[in-house]
């Protein structure tokens, strides 16, 4: 369980179709409070405008990884402002491209940023070979095997 390894506090799981400009976030776990929720797409929905968080529309288009701290002032004031009023200290941001769109996996912590930075290659690989699972694409694994 990658959230308890880190002691993160939240997590997401988000969906940007292709070209849309709009990230629409279908699952969440608040692990501090014990609470998950699922909207899905549609009314209702978070949703989140790509161009208001350049390193995640960055990572989307790409796929990939970044750690973003509330307190780097060099970090997209929107990544920073949004950590900020989540209550977060930092998030390690995974993306990768399917047909369709990209998905986003994002583990957010409230303490200690480092845990972030050691998982995010980890997650990084994990998020794009459930990715590839999901679309029928051989795994790595059965690549090299």
């Amino acid at each position: 369980h990658v959230c308890g390894a880190v002691d993160a506090a939240r997590a997401s799981i988000s969906f940007e179709a292709g070209g849309s400009g709009t990230l629409a976030t279908f699952w969440t776990v608040n692990l501090r409070a014990g609470k998950t929720w699922s909207k899905g797409a549609g009314p209702g929905a978070d949703a989140y405008a790509t161009d208001d968080y350049p390193e995640t529309a960055r990572i989307l288009g790409a796929g990939g990884s970044c750690v973003i701290s509330a307190d780097d002032p060099d970090a997209d004031p929107g990544e920073t402002d949004l950590l900020k009023a989540f209550r977060m200290s930092a998030v390690l941001a995974a993306a990768a491209p399917a047909d369709g769109g990209s998905w986003l996996v994002e583990i957010y912590a409230d303490r200690s940023v480092e845990a972030l930075e050691q998982a995010e290659p980890t997650v990084r690989l994990l998020v794009a070979e459930a990715v590839r699972r999901r679309a029928g694409v051989a795994s790595l694994r059965s690549a090299v095997a």
